[in-house]
């Protein structure tokens, strides 16, 4: 089983996107860069299910809303060679963007995590494909 970070949207530097992470009939808005190196490279990631940490180190792993904190960090794997490292789905908090990962944007954080834990780790999905639909 996999998912889908679907990139809609370049900025005009090419360091951040946007679009959408899909897994099943499920839907989420997701933010990638500007900071560190940019965006999330395209291609196959291996999702780190077993490595899930939900006390991320930095705060704009994070969001604040209505129901209180939430952070979670789901590590993900490159598939390809890449000297950068560090790639991972967590909600976009603090500024807007991310250093590379998958940054799911405000209250989409939330039903992304609820579907997450609702669902068995074997049903989880192994991989992340980052798509162009530009």
């Amino acid at each position: 089983m996999s998912f889908k970070y679907l990139i809609t949207e370049y900025s005009a530097n090419g360091t951040a996107s946007k679009g959408t992470l899909n897994w099943d009939a499920d839907s989420w808005v997701v933010a990638s860069g500007p900071f560190g190196n940019g965006t999330l490279p395209t291609g196959d990631y291996g999702v780190v299910k077993d490595q899930v940490s939900i006390a991320p180190p930095d705060d704009d792993m994070y969001i604040i809303d209505g129901e209180g904190k939430l952070g979670f960090f789901i590590r993900l794997k490159p598939n390809f060679d890449t000297d950068r490292k560090g790639f991972g789905i967590h909600p976009d908090g603090g500024l807007p963007g991310t250093h590379g990962c998958v940054g799911i944007v405000d209250s989409d954080a939330r039903a992304f995590w609820a579907k997450w834990n609702s669902t068995d780790m074997a049903d989880r999905p192994a991989v992340l494909n980052v798509l162009v639909s530009v």
